[in-house]
């Protein structure tokens, strides 16, 4: 079976089902920008607060800010109604293709507030939000979850067709509890489930670092789909081969120097959308992952973090 196709929205259509799943400080403009180039079907942004965008904050609305990078997912979060349904609006209104609900993330900072995974244990108003927002935007409409609190709750189950009545185009769920943040085996079973309940695209998460692994996450769900997050920034490659693996069954390694020439284009994008000096500072956290497979990785982690200048990151990367 060929798992490899586009899917249909009301206003776009991904040329195929490899997106790029949301990551805080690190699915900007410039790496999205990467990944499309290289096989991505759909990016979906770091999440957003909606109390932000509502206020009309500077910074914020820089970050939401959609350049060239279509077809693009913005990621909103909040706990309040009528603030997440303002924020959906000035989000269409900056040009997203389609807007995400974060009712997945499971950091304190932001559960605390009764947002991200939060929303899962407040169910009703969930779904409020969501149909808030969907009867209010031109655009389709997601919603990530995650499978619950504890392996074995299964929440999911019983919310997706929840989710789907309420309005959502788009069901993405990370395939582990919020308990175990981002560590332990992923739940097939629960996708499984929940795609017999629902007619909407589902988009499964978690634990994709090849084509193999992505195979196998389409063959275990029978997903419509798959996002791909810290795998990608390993390799912004992934999306391609993964296309050439579905497609004929091999794919092309990604050698050091396509994966190095990569890393010069993420960092050009970067320095031209923030400055030279903040554009290699704001990089560094991409290095760890970026990297790790380089013959000398750790000489090149321990340099990359004294450069001051893009001409000198080009030096270092060409000549070693």
């Amino acid at each position: 079976m060929n798992f490899l196709k586009p899917i249909k929205f009301k206003n776009f259509e991904t040329k195929n089902n490899i997106f790029l799943g949301p990551m805080a400080g690190i699915t900007s403009y410039p790496f999205r920008k990467i990944c499309l180039e290289n096989g991505c079907g759909m990016v979906i942004t770091e999440m957003i607060s909606a109390q932000s965008l509502a206020r009309a904050n500077l910074k914020t609305l820089a970050i939401a800010k959609i350049r060239e990078d279509h077809p693009v997912c913005e990621q909103i979060f909040g706990s309040d109604e009528l603030t997440m349904k303002e924020a959906a609006k000035i989000t269409q209104e900056l040009g997203a293709d389609m807007i995400e609900i974060n009712a997945s993330c499971p950091v304190k900072k932001i559960t605390k507030t009764g947002a991200g995974v939060a929303l899962m244990k407040t169910p009703n108003l969930l779904l409020n939000i969501i149909e808030k927002i969907s009867s209010s935007i031109k655009i389709p409409l997601s919603v990530k979850i995650r499978t619950g609190f504890i392996p074995g709750d299964e929440m999911a189950i019983s919310l997706a067709p929840l989710i789907e009545k309420a309005g959502a185009a788009m069901l993405h769920i990370h395939l582990r509890a919020a308990s175990q943040i981002h560590s332990g085996p992923v739940d097939y079973k629960i996708a499984q489930n929940i795609k017999n309940k629902i007619k909407i695209p589902l988009i499964v998460n978690g634990s994709i670092t090849d084509p193999i692994s992505a195979f196998n996450m389409f063959k275990n769900t029978m997903a419509d789909g798959i996002s791909i997050a810290r795998g990608s920034i390993a390799n912004p490659l992934i999306f391609s081969q993964i296309e050439q693996y579905l497609s004929n069954g091999s794919y092309q390694e990604s050698d050091e120097e396509k994966r190095k020439e990569l890393f010069i284009r993420f960092l050009e994008l970067n320095c031209k959308e923030k400055g030279e000096g903040k554009g290699l500072i704001t990089a560094r956290k991409y290095v760890g992952f970026w990297f790790k497979k380089f013959r000398k990785a750790s000489y090149l982690r321990t340099e990359f973090m004294k450069i001051k200048t893009l001409k000198e990151a080009r030096e270092l990367l060409y000549n070693s």
